[in-house]
Formats: structure tokens, C-alpha cells, sequence
């Protein structure tokens, strides 16, 4: 049996960014979302998906917008003078060099303040935990020993995780070829194994925010079309391959 787990990032991002995830799993295939909390919007976006039924994440941030961490003293290195994030190009620059700029602690302090707010606008602890734009091995430490401190089950980075993060997106690389979107899947430009398979998407539209701030921004429009296209959802359904979400992909796997 193959089962394909969709996963949406970045609601709160945004107002557009938001409403297309929105749209994407009200009228798509996607059947997770994780959720920033820390942008300008997080707070009215959590606000309108609270009811939504769907599996909610922690989509955990440390390279765009404002901490969540109140006391900028306890993690001086997460950001610039002017108390906003270290970009992720900065980032991705620094780990290119071998630099290491992550401290643990002031990771570890900024995610907690984040789960915390999640809790405080959401009612409950996420359903999985993961990260954005950046990766880097202290962050995934850190992320993990949040996720065992909490209790969420669900972190494609531990070492029991049963779905790990995909290694490529090869979505983005299709989209510029301007093929149908069904071809994503029935041309084998996605592989779908035996077992449960993880697509991480970023579907959204697009406003002044996301354009100021982002270097990914057309691709959002396609990845939302692609996920909301009827020949994609007939070739899923045509192909016995079960769309899962964080809560149910385990009783598949026992049944694979």
C-alpha cells in the first residue's frame, strides 16, 4: 500500500499565504498545516484556523520576523540590532562557510516561547513539529528536545520517526517546465514508494508582505493550483494512493 502524507508550511505568514493553504486543504488534498507564530498575522491566522479540522504543526521559524522570546537578551546571536530574525540567505551563507551560528540555548529558549504561544492561541499543543527555510544540526537538536520535553510525537528529525523529511522538492523543478500538473506524479517526477511518503508544499497566494520578504513566491501560486487540480486528486484515487495525516498515517503502516 502506498499512502502519501501532504504537508502545507507557513500559515501566519502572510494574509494571502494563509488563505491559500487555506484553500488548499478546504479544496485540495492537503491534510497537514503548519503554522508560524511569530509573524505580524500569525495571531489572526491562528484566530480563523483554529476550528478548521485538519492536523496542525508547529512550523518552528528563526530566520524571518520577530521572536516570540519577550527578552532579547537571552538570544543576542538569533538576531540583528533591530530585534528581527537573521535572515535565512545570511543563514544559509554562514553554514555554507562551516560556521555553526546556531547556540543551542538560545534556540532551545526561542522554540519553547514559541510552542508556548502556539498553546495560547490554538488551545493545544501541536500535532508535529518541524522547521523553516533553515536547517542546521543545534536547530534540529534543539527541535527534537522540544518535541521528547512536550510530548509531540510527530518530528521528522528523531531517530523513531516512521516519515523522514524528503531529501528533494522536485515540485519546483517541475513547475518550470509548465507541463500538467497531473505529471508531478504520473511521469515519476515525485516518487511514491511503498509505505507512507512525505511531499512538504508551500501553497499560497500572493501579497505585499510575501513579496517584500520571501524569495519564494510564484511557485506558491503553482504549488496551490498543482494541489487542488482534479486530475491530480483522480490519479491519487485511481492509483490506490491513500492521502494520510499525522494522526491516522500510523494504522496504514500496519496494514502495509
Amino acid at each position: 500500500m502506498k499512502s502519501l502524507l501532504i504537508r502545507a508550511d507557513d500559515i501566519g505568514y502572510s494574509e494571502a499565504v494563509t488563505a491559500g493553504i487555506r484553500s488548499a486543504y478546504q479544496n485540495g488534498i492537503v491534510k497537514n498545516a503548519g503554522i508560524m507564530v511569530n509573524m505580524p498575522y500569525s495571531k489572526k491566522a491562528m484566530r480563523i484556523v483554529k476550528q478548521d479540522v485538519i492536523c496542525f504543526g508547529l512550523h518552528v521559524n528563526l530566520v524571518v520576523g520577530k521572536p516570540c522570546c519577550s527578552d532579547l537578551s537571552k538570544i543576542p546571536h538569533l538576531i540583528h540590532e533591530n530585534g528581527m530574525f537573521i535572515s535565512s540567505a545570511i543563514r544559509r551563507s554562514q553554514l555554507k562557510e562551516g560556521l555553526h551560528p546556531f547556540p543551542y540555548n538560545e534556540v532551545y529558549i526561542e522554540i519553547q516561547e514559541q510552542i508556548k504561544t502556539y498553546i495560547r492561541y490554538m488551545g493545544k499543543l501541536p500535532e508535529y513539529i518541524d522547521l523553516h527555510g533553515v536547517e542546521d544540526e543545534i536547530i534540529i537538536k534543539a527541535v527534537c528536545d522540544i518535541a521528547s520535553h512536550y510530548g509531540i510525537l510527530e518530528c521528522p528529525y528523531t531517530e523513531h520517526s516512521l516519515i523522514k523529511m524528503p531529501k528533494e522538492f522536485p515540485q519546483h523543478t517541475f513547475y518550470q517546465t509548465k507541463r500538467p500538473y497531473v505529471e508531478l506524479f504520473s511521469k515519476g517526477f515525485l516518487s511514491i514508494p511503498d509505505g507512507v511518503s512525505m511531499m512538504v508544499t508551500h501553497p499560497g497566494f500572493i501579497d505585499e508582505t510575501l513579496i517584500k520578504t520571501s524569495s519564494l513566491i510564484q511557485d506558491r501560486i503553482y504549488e496551490h493550483a498543482m494541489l487542488c487540480d482534479l486530475e491530480v486528486k483522480r490519479w491519487l484515487i485511481q492509483n490506490q494512493i491513500q492521502l494520510v495525516d499525522y494522526r491516522s498515517y500510523r494504522k496504514y503502516l500496519k496494514e502495509i
